[in-house]
This record gives C-alpha cells, sequence and structure tokens, in this order.
C-alpha cells in the first residue's frame, strides 16, 4: 500500500481549518525563527494559492495538498540562510530538519520536496528524497512545485509588482491573468522560464495577460477567491 499525504478524519478528530491553522502557525514560526524575506515568501505563497485555487478542475488536488503548497511557499528560500549556492536543497534539508505541526512525516517529506522544486532542476528517480516518496506523492510534488515555480517567477524582483493572479484552463492552454501595480515584464518572464515544469506536469501552455491600474481582483466580487484570515502568514509574516 502506498503512504498517502491525508487520512479521513473519524468522529472528534481535529476539523481540517484547525490543522491548516496549526499547519500554517508551524510554518511561520519556522520563517520567523531562520528571517529569511518574509514579504517575498507571503506574497509567492498568495499568488501559488491563487493558481490553486483558480485550477482545481485542471490539478484536481485536495485541502491537504493545498496547505502543503502553502507552507512549502512560505519556506521555499529558507536555504538561503545557509548560502545562495543550491539554496533549494539547503531548503530541503530545513525544512525536514525540524518537525512541523500538523504534519506527518510524509506530508512533511512532500513538502520539503516541493519547496526544492522552486526552481533549477526538474523532479528526478535520481534524486533520493524524490524517489522515496511513492508514486502517488511523487505526483503531489511535480503538481504542487509546478505551481510554485510560476508563483514565485511572478515575484522575480521580489517586488510585489504583480499583486494578484486568475487562472483559467482553456483547452491546452492556461491563460494567466495578472493585476499588477508597474512593469511586470521581468515577472513574466521568469515565470515563463521558471513554466517547464508546469508544461510537463499538466501538459498545458501558459499565457499572460495584464489588467494594470489600482483595482485587483480582490476588488472584483465575481473574481475574487475566499480566502481564510491569515493566510500565508499575514501579519506575522510581515513584521
Amino acid at each position: 500500500m502506498q503512504e498517502s499525504t491525508s487520512d479521513s478524519p473519524a468522529a472528534g478528530e481535529e476539523p481540517a481549518a484547525a490543522t491548516s491553522a496549526r499547519r500554517r502557525a508551524a510554518a511561520v514560526g519556522r520563517l520567523v525563527q531562520l528571517g529569511w524575506e518574509p514579504a517575498h515568501s507571503a506574497h509567492v505563497c498568495a499568488l501559488a494559492l491563487q493558481l490553486f485555487d483558480s485550477l482545481v478542475p485542471l490539478h484536481g488536488l485536495d485541502g491537504t495538498d493545498r496547505d502543503i503548497l502553502e507552507v512549502a511557499a512560505l519556506l521555499h528560500d529558507v536555504g538561503w540562510t545557509i548560502g545562495e549556492k543550491k539554496h533549494h536543497k539547503h531548503t530541503l534539508q530545513l525544512i525536514r530538519a525540524v518537525p512541523l505541526d500538523g504534519f506527518t512525516p510524509v506530508e512533511q517529506l512532500v513538502t520539503a520536496n516541493v519547496a526544492r522544486y522552486h526552481r533549477r532542476s526538474l523532479p528526478r528517480p535520481s534524486h533520493r528524497q524524490f524517489a522515496a516518496l511513492s508514486v502517488e506523492n511523487q505526483l503531489r510534488v511535480r503538481r504542487l512545485a509546478a505551481l510554485l515555480r510560476v508563483a514565485d517567477g511572478l515575484d522575480r524582483r521580489h517586488l510585489q509588482v504583480v499583486r494578484e493572479l486568475r487562472a483559467e484552463a482553456t483547452g491546452r492552454t492556461v491563460v494567466i491573468r495578472l493585476w499588477v501595480g508597474g512593469d511586470a515584464r521581468r515577472e513574466i518572464l521568469a515565470a515563463s522560464l521558471k513554466s517547464d515544469l508546469f508544461r510537463h506536469a499538466f501538459g498545458v501552455e501558459l499565457r499572460f495577460t495584464t489588467v494594470h491600474g489600482p483595482d485587483t481582483a480582490h476588488d472584483r466580487p465575481d473574481l475574487a477567491a475566499s480566502h481564510a484570515e491569515g493566510e500565508c502568514g499575514g501579519s506575522a509574516a510581515n513584521p
């Protein structure tokens, strides 16, 4: 039997929202402890979750997977505290080093792998920590890391120029609409270059369009996604 990232809760067990809150708090605590670019981390997290929520019919993942993406996004750059070179690999080790409240060991390994693949190499069977996962969880890593890579590219300069996004799959193309507060050409280029795993994982191409001005998707009731209070660390990740 293959390992799973989640189990169905039995009667009397903790509600999913409470588990999500514990996982988020653990990630924010680790981020604050390591002290690496909380504003960038929180923004990439928000963009990644917007991608996740917009594309549920495409990726078919669940609430536990969403929590994994949130935590991986918050912690994706903590490897910089060890050094710039191979910081994505340092990130994997740092996420694995300390138990994260709310996660099983397998879930934590999935989370570490998602964060590790936010840049550079795509997942490969020759990568030991990736190969340690079941086929099912390797698929989860590919799909979640694909979302994270694009979100990270969209904050390439760590300036939060891309404020919000919405995505829609149409045939073999995913159109990502970006609400921007300035020139986002470098961010779009970076996201396009990092869309390699997205194409492999989902078999689609990405296309970006921009909306300029002070309004964001959040100001449009027909577009706004419902996000839990404090998601991506909220003010805790932006001291």
